[in-house]
């Protein structure tokens, strides 16, 4: 029972620490793994060795998938990549159809992406979006809140799955195919509730016009804006279809 109660205060802990401080979610987890092995009875050499080797195990498992995705998110950031993908998705959905758009675009970003990233680089098309058609940004943001979410809870090379794939010892290929079954519903369902929902509330763009127009002109065509994208996924693909063939 003791143990159980230990596992809640530290989790209430994490939570608290990250959410109300905005402490780092690596020094808040360190501490608490600390304080869990405290609280477990285990020795100080002891909780040290082992909070050494499970991050080792775990860091020789999906580091280097971890840096290499932070590059490409740099990447798609640095070189207008996630605007252009974004442009393209609503050239093809329209006006009247952007929130799926900002949507779409969430989900396709935050695959190398992570998400508080790119919620920072696409609200600016959102406050573009809610000057041109009227439409709430609480509409648009919870629908591109969605997007973002949904891939990077569920879908690698983001670092949360990653790292969860290599703690269970799953193939990351297979939490990748089901990480997208997964999260293709749950982000039309968020954007779903968008529409529902949130359209209720009229919350309109403070930016200034020249702000939401300052964008770069040199971004990549929509291929090569998705190819940092596909390519990941397509070799982590092949490699489970090798490890496991049909």
């Amino acid at each position: 029972m003791f143990i159980l109660i230990s596992l809640a205060l530290t989790i209430a802990f994490i939570i608290f620490a990250t959410a109300k401080y905005k402490i780092h979610p690596f020094l808040t987890l360190i501490v608490a793994s600390l304080a869990i092995g405290l609280m477990g009875g285990l020795d100080t050499g002891t909780m040290i060795k082992t909070l050494s080797e499970g991050f080792g195990n775990t860091l020789k498992s999906i580091g280097i998938v971890i840096a290499c995705g932070s590059i490409i998110g740099t990447f798609l950031e640095k070189t207008g990549a996630a605007k252009s993908i974004a442009d393209s998705l609503l050239n093809l959905t329209g006006k009247e159809k952007s929130p799926l758009a900002i949507n779409l675009t969430g989900f396709l970003v935050s695959v190398p992406v992570f998400c508080d990233s790119g919620f920072v680089i696409l609200s600016t098309l959102n406050n573009a979006i809610n000057k041109k058609t009227g439409i709430s940004l609480a509409v648009l943001g919870t629908s591109l809140a969605a997007g973002l979410y949904a891939t990077h809870v569920f879908v690698p090379p983001t670092p949360g799955p990653l790292a969860a794939a290599a703690i269970i010892g799953a193939d990351i290929g297979l939490v990748l195919v089901f990480g997208f079954i997964i999260a293709i519903p749950v982000s039309l369902v968020g954007w779903g509730w968008a529409n529902f929902y949130c359209s209720r509330f009229s919350i309109e763009s403070q930016t200034h016009d020249k702000e939401v127009t300052n964008r770069r002109t040199d971004s990549p065509n929509i291929l090569i804006a998705l190819l940092p994208i596909i390519i990941p996924i397509l070799l982590i693909s092949l490699k489970s279809l090798i490890d496991h063939p049909i």
